[in-house]
């Protein structure tokens, strides 16, 4: 079959992102070495030369200065650790307001939750993936990474459960930093779901940000369901040592799902 081209294909949406590599074995696409187990990654969103979908083209983050993205188009930057956070943004042009009590507030948070999301690395994904069935998050089973099921779990046991979108209908929102997007798809589609909120944004944090064309209140994704954790997985190791933080805004407000009778 020959390939396609990008030839009359529309511009690509969103089509930079960061995350950490879950494996060592990725080839960077600029420098064709190795990307290491756990460090950043760039990544660039491509039209596929086989099929109609996206490719992922993947990069040290050293090699990310071919494209020169602006830090705006760039997903998942908030959502990496705190030093993580910092790095990224300076190194596309943008800072952080670090003393801004909203952004002091964000901090805390993602210590808090990266300190959870560290310790349920060790637990296999097959037990990650149990407790997202146990709370009817959705998921692909073939994409998702432990990692990224990790921090869906850390978010649930700190914060409480998120809603279902108001776009898709699917409980597939997750939060990442100060953003809630949905992993989710269109109902009845192939199409990926494109909901996105903002709740702040760590360069203005004196701005709230315009949320007016998703048609959707803050409060609509407000948590009211306390995570649940079945028994199976308050007896593992990684929930009996937990200590929880105490100092983390919003934290546990619907209650600790850690020695709590599961749902039925």
């Amino acid at each position: 079959m020959a390939p396609k081209t990008s030839k009359n294909r529309p511009p690509i949406p969103n089509p930079y992102g960061v995350d950490y590599s879950p494996t060592d074995r990725a080839t960077c696409k600029g420098c064709l070495g190795r990307i290491g187990d756990g460090s950043i990654r760039f990544l660039r969103k491509v039209w596929s030369p086989w099929h109609d979908g996206f490719d992922i083209q993947k990069f040290h983050l050293r090699c990310s200065a071919t494209y020169d993205p602006k830090l705006s188009e760039i997903k998942g930057w908030q959502a990496l650790r705190w030093d993580d956070v910092i790095k990224v943004a300076a190194k596309f042009g943008g800072r952080v307001k670090e003393n801004h009590p909203l952004v002091q507030e964000h901090k805390r948070r993602s210590e808090g939750m990266w300190n959870l999301i560290d310790a349920l690395k060790e637990v296999p994904k097959k037990q990650l993936l149990a407790i997202l069935d146990a709370n009817e998050i959705f998921y692909n089973e073939k994409k998702i990474s432990a990692l990224e099921a990790a921090q869906i779990i850390a978010d649930g046991v700190l914060f409480g459960r998120l809603p279902k979108c108001p776009l898709c209908d699917t409980r597939a929102l997750i939060q990442d930093g100060t953003d809630i997007r949905c992993r989710g798809y269109m109902q009845n589609s192939a199409m990926r779901c494109s909901f996105l909120f903002s709740l702040a944004d760590l360069l203005r944090p004196e701005n709230p940000p315009d949320n007016s064309a998703t048609g959707v209140a803050e409060s609509a994704l407000s948590r009211t369901e306390l995570f649940n954790l079945p028994i199976e997985a308050q007896r593992m190791p990684v929930f009996r040592q937990w200590k929880p933080p105490k100092d983390i805004p919003g934290a546990f407000k619907l209650g600790n799902p850690v020695g709590q009778p599961p749902k039925k």
